[in-house]
């Protein structure tokens, strides 16, 4: 029993020797139309990448994921596919490391597999094993009355063991080995258990170790996958950017597709055409490239220019030229220089308005404020004329008509502006030296100081568009405090906009005025169709003067045309009135007052 109880213990030892495990990084290859949880992976990490992306977290790879990860890739250096390759997992993180190969080595005091020293061990037990066997034998035929006479049988040689890269593997025991002492990033190694049986090795494989290369030592690739000739794809497999192997495909009957021509469009700037073939060969057929066998390309001489009252005009510019030298009414036309012609026939570089110097011009009113409204007149003018007018705000118009010529004018934001007319359509010749000034002051409302909504009772219904402003009151008498109420959005940023124009000439209000979001609560609202937390910003703005409003936001001075809130302020009631002129009628009482006391010496 203690014979077989120490067979069992060296089985034991056997069975609890180590495990040698290697690790591969293992990277998803993704494209559109795939579904999983790869894709979810892929998906919540362009959610992070990009803030309007989580609605599309769906765990299917169509167009919206193909879009963004084109998108990403461009962002990050890598070829637009579309798809995620080695390449692409990598850059994004999705790549996976996980257990490939496990080796059993034999326990022994040195925990060295495969040595000489396992193999004498194992050799002196197993004949140790047999020698007891023999003699138990013997004892039972002895306790049987019989004597074995059958002698011991010869003791065979010891099996021949093997060399693998100067390493000696005994007969009965293994080696790990590989197919290549390195793959590249994204690849697993690829083992195989090799056996030595008397002397022979079994298996094929040369190589003692396997690393995987790191991401950071890779060639840069310009490519994840190759289109060969089937139309199938193959990915990279190398360390050095290498792809696989296109699948081989049987050998076709092949019958060459006639020659082609194709006649082409000499460059830009050139006249004549290009001539050129093709040829196809088997196998496939395969059409070989285009050949060019004619090119009568040619670049023409420049275009001449043309010669207008001692000017040169280049070929393909215009001049202004008037029918007259002096005119009541300037009349011109644009004469187009075409390679040396020159189209129309007025023949006079300038036009003096003539017949209308004792004009007056004049505008009403001449000042208030924005935004205002002024009509300009032009009188004491000779038969039908035409004009033009510069508002000084960057904008003209014109006056048509007999006798008094009139024309209105907004002018939306305070400022002073030169206003002038001219001969024929403006700018052109001035019509006499006479120019009005302007004057717009600002709307005189005052606004608030921004601070963050509490109440979303306080908010009007409908307000659940992103950045969309509301108010309340919308309309009433002057002077008139207006509530606003604005969204920006959810991560506080500046957004789309960076300032808020009342439409009264006062002046705008700053988004960088208002307070970060991190500081306001967050608000249920019904918001594009469901129900969202967002923080709300709010002020007020009063509008000293009757008139109608549009408040928008602007970016870089520039206003939005949608979205927008109109205010209607109507003019004071009679009783706001009259306690308006009641406050005239003292203060200029009291003026009185001080000048006469002043003028008694008290």
């Amino acid at each position: 029993m203690l014979k077989k109880l120490a067979f069992a213990t060296a089985g034991i030892a056997l069975l609890a020797s180590p495990l040698l495990t290697s690790a591969a990084t293992v990277c998803p290859s993704l494209s559109r139309g795939m579904r999983g949880a790869e894709v979810t992976r892929l998906q919540q990490f362009l959610a992070t990448q990009y803030t309007d992306f989580g609605r599309y977290v769906t765990g299917f790879y169509g167009p919206k994921t193909e879009a963004a990860v084109k998108q990403w890739q461009g962002e990050h250096g890598i070829e637009k596919l579309g798809f995620v390759g080695p390449k692409t997992a990598a850059a994004m993180g999705l790549c996976k490391t996980t257990a490939d190969t496990q080796v059993r080595v034999p326990a022994t005091d040195t925990q060295t597999a495969g040595t000489d020293t396992s193999k004498s061990a194992l050799e002196t037990l197993i004949q140790t094993l047999l020698q007891q066997i023999r003699d138990l034998q013997d004892q039972m035929a002895k306790l049987r009355g019989e004597q074995n006479t059958t002698p011991p049988p010869t003791t065979p040689p010891p099996a021949a063991s093997c060399t693998w890269n100067g390493q000696t593997i005994a007969s009965g025991t293994s080696v790990t080995a590989y197919q290549a002492s390195s793959v590249a990033y994204g690849n697993q190694c690829v083992a195989e258990t090799r056996t030595c049986t008397n002397g022979t090795l079994s298996g094929s494989n040369q190589y003692a170790s396997c690393s995987i290369q790191n991401s950071t030592n890779l060639p840069a690739c310009t490519q994840e996958a190759k289109l060969c000739s089937d139309g199938t794809a193959v990915g990279r497999t190398g360390p050095n950017c290498e792809f696989a192997a296109c699948p081989s495909t049987p050998p076709l009957t092949c019958t060459p597709n006639a020659p082609q021509t194709q006649t082409l469009s000499c460059p830009t700037g050139q006249t004549g055409t290009i001539i050129q073939t093709r040829t196809s060969s088997c196998p496939g057929p395969t059409w070989s490239g285009w050949t060019t066998t004619t090119n009568t390309c040619t670049t023409p001489p420049p275009p001449a220019s043309c010669t207008f009252n001692g000017q040169t005009i280049p070929s393909g510019t215009s001049v202004t030229a008037y029918q007259s030298a002096t005119a009541t009414q300037c009349v011109s036309e644009q004469r187009t220089c075409n390679n040396g012609t020159l189209s129309g026939s007025y023949t006079n570089s300038s036009c003096t308005v003539s017949g209308g110097t004792n004009a007056t011009f004049s505008a009403s009113p001449g000042s208030g404020n924005a935004p205002l409204g002024v009509t300009f007149s032009v009188t004491g003018l000779i038969g039908t004329t035409q004009m033009g007018i510069n508002f000084g705000d960057g904008t003209t118009g014109s006056l048509t008509g007999t006798g008094t010529l009139t024309v209105t004018h907004t002018y939306s934001t305070a400022g002073t502006y030169s206003v002038a007319i001219y001969g024929g359509v403006a700018p052109g010749t001035l019509f006499n030296t006479t120019t009005l000034t302007v004057t717009v002051s600002g709307g005189g409302g005052t606004t608030s100081a921004v601070t963050c909504e509490t109440n979303v009772a306080n908010v009007p219904s409908g307000f659940g568009s992103y950045g969309y402003p509301m108010a309340a009151p919308m309309s009433g008498s002057a002077p008139l405090t207006v509530r606003f109420w604005v969204f920006v959005n959810m991560a506080g940023t500046v957004g789309w906009f960076d300032a808020v124009n009342f439409g009264d000439g006062s002046p705008s209000l700053a988004r960088s005025t208002f307070p970060p979001h991190t500081q306001c609560p967050y608000l249920f609202f019904p918001l594009n169709g469901g129900s969202t937390q967002i923080p709300v910003h709010t002020f007020t703005h009063t509008y000293a003067s009757p008139g109608t409003y549009i408040e928008r936001l602007t970016y870089n001075g520039v206003p939005f045309a949608d979205p927008a809130v109109t205010v209607t302020v109507t003019g004071p009631t009679s009783d706001a009135q009259r306690n308006s002129n009641l406050a005239s009628a003292l203060t200029a009482l009291e003026s009185a007052l001080q000048a006469i006391q002043k003028f008694l010496g008290l």
